[in-house]
């Protein structure tokens, strides 16, 4: 059995690393999706469990990796190389005029531009590779919504629950 943990709120923490716990000592598969890495560190959880932290997929999505690439990395790397020598203050002066330009453009163009095309969250994520999808959160219950209304209708949605006992099958 593969089971998604959607724990992004973590307010159920002890509960979720038993339930994951539980589905790996069954022979089963356990992710458990959290919004911050830091505030789980006191949670142990039982090796087998894979922890995947939710910005972080964002972060690593292809789009992503190009805005930054293309707003952010190649200019900085244009300035480093350019900007020695006698032409060291007006390039850094244009350096830094060209970071606050480049947030603004990601902030208002390119944020709500991949938000309008992703509007199902990270695309690491698909509903339909596994077999349950438990809400270990009210937090966590939008990308639940999300992930199973986003099967088509030959896919076999995953059954959603808040715990293991609430399961119907």
């Amino acid at each position: 059995m593969r089971v998604l943990f959607l724990a992004v709120g973590g307010n159920r923490r002890r509960a979720v690393a038993d339930e994951a716990a539980r589905v790996v000592t069954e022979g089963g598969r356990a992710t458990v999706v959290v919004a911050k890495e830091r505030s789980w560190l006191d949670t142990p959880f039982a090796p087998g469990v894979e922890v995947v932290v939710r910005s972080g997929m964002e972060l690593r999505s292809p789009p992503r990796s190009m805005e930054w690439l293309l707003l952010f990395r190649l200019p900085r790397k244009v300035y480093r190389t350019v900007g020695r020598g006698p032409l060291r203050a007006p390039v850094s002066l244009m350096g830094r005029l060209h970071e606050r330009a480049a947030r603004r453009v990601q902030r208002g163009v390119v944020l709500p531009l991949l938000r309008r095309r992703h509007k199902d969250g990270p695309g690491v994520l698909h509903g339909s590779s596994y077999d349950v999808i438990i809400v270990g959160d009210a937090a966590s219950m939008p990308d639940a919504v999300k992930l199973t209304a986003g099967a088509s209708a030959d896919e076999v949605r995953p059954e959603v629950a808040y715990s293991l006992a609430h399961l119907t099958g």
